[in-house]
């Protein structure tokens, strides 16, 4: 009797396995037909009832891929990153990742990008003789660097970095996986640049360099004084070199050279004698004049010609 009992619970297992294993075929058979047909969402749901038959899971995994794919396709920003962040490093997940946010940022805070977009802010680079230079396309921004020495300004390269904006900052990732927090404030259409760092664009730039500048060089115990002076467009300089074997007090003179400029990236574009050996940077919060890589100083008039007095 225990026998036949025995036997007939191991056919009734047997049959009971078999039409439990035809029913999880026919539903993944059905689940893979919704897959093919790029029903993704209904897919998914009959692929995690099936759990770990087959290859559910992996299909799982990829019907979420291909649902966020959908949603960065119809610009629905805030799913599709919901999705792609549980996906990690599948297929391609982390670049359309960074699609999509930088879809809901450009969306979001797309008058900021406009004001942020043609136009160019300078900044000290970390020392007075390197100036750096940012500017944006979209969701880039493009520092560029220049510095001035002894024979002149000399440019030193640009990289392109990934910027997020939120209400407050510009957030750059740099090359080292750090961030440099630009903040901004927007009113009518104009953004101001601040935060750490001075960010000046040419308009400032422009108002600051006005007036009278001097810097003073020596070379063999033999003193320079070197002049210059912004005007709304005109440039003008002048120089005195001490004369030696001479007279006491007797100096060179050598000027006045006048021209038109205009600002470029850290100098000037002008047809005045010697005007490309003056620069600028922004040091302390300020524009400042530079004569080759010596900082210069504001001072109020021209000395003229018989006026100097070394």
């Amino acid at each position: 009797m225990k026998k036949a009992t025995y036997l007939f619970l191991g056919i009734l297992i047997a049959i009971m396995f078999v039409f439990t294993g035809c029913g999880k075929e026919s539903d993944y058979k059905e689940a893979i037909s919704l897959y093919e047909d790029g029903k993704f969402a209904e897919a998914a749901t009959k692929f995690t009832e099936l759990g770990d038959y087959e290859k559910s899971a992996e299909y799982v995994i990829d019907c979420d891929y291909n649902i966020a794919k959908g949603f960065l396709q119809d610009e629905k920003y805030e799913e599709a990153i919901k999705i792609f962040e549980t996906l990690k490093d599948y297929k391609d997940s982390s670049e359309k990742l960074k699609e999509a946010k930088f879809g809901l940022m450009k969306e979001k805070y797309s008058d900021v990008i406009d004001a942020l977009n043609g136009n160019k802010w300078f900044f000290n680079g970390g020392s007075d003789t390197i100036l750096n230079m940012i500017s944006f396309e979209d969701t880039q921004a493009i520092i560029s660097q220049v510095y001035f020495d002894g024979n002149g300004k000399h440019e030193n390269g640009s990289n392109n970095y990934d910027c997020a904006i939120d209400d407050k900052n510009i957030v750059l990732t740099m090359a080292d996986e750090s961030e440099l927090k630009i903040e901004y404030k927007l009113s009518d259409g104009k953004i101001v640049l601040g935060g750490k760092n001075t960010y000046l664009n040419s308009e400032e730039v422009e108002r600051g360099i006005q007036g009278y500048w001097k810097c003073r060089t020596s070379f063999a115990d033999c003193k320079t004084d070197s002049y210059v002076s912004f005007d709304n467009g005109k440039v003008t300089s002048e120089e005195f070199s001490e004369a030696r074997g001479y007279t006491d007090g007797s100096y060179y003179y050598y000027g006045p050279y006048t021209g038109k400029y205009a600002i470029n990236d850290g100098g000037f574009d002008t047809e005045m004698m010697h005007g490309k050996n003056w620069f600028f940077n922004i040091i302390d919060g300020k524009v400042t004049i530079l004569n080759y890589d010596h900082v210069c100083k504001k001072t109020k008039k021209f000395p003229g010609e018989d006026g100097y007095d070394f």
